[in-house]
């Protein structure tokens, strides 16, 4: 979505969940959310949602040193 609300796109749809807690990679190709578990998927909309990790909460992505 652009800053004024413009242009959505669609990154991932979960059947009878709420996404929420959106985390972006550190070179905004990804994103990570929580849906009851931590999932992945591409930032631009593309692709199906991976799942990470089982029964976590508030993704974030780690810098490697």
């Amino acid at each position: 979505m652009n800053a004024n609300g413009t242009g959505a796109t669609t990154i991932a749809t979960m059947e009878s969940t709420t996404i929420s807690n959106p985390s972006w990679s550190p070179d905004g190709s990804k994103i990570a959310f929580e849906s009851g578990n931590i999932y992945v998927t591409n930032a631009d909309g593309t692709g199906t949602p991976e799942l990470l990790i089982s029964n976590a909460h508030y993704p974030h992505w780690s810098m490697p040193r």
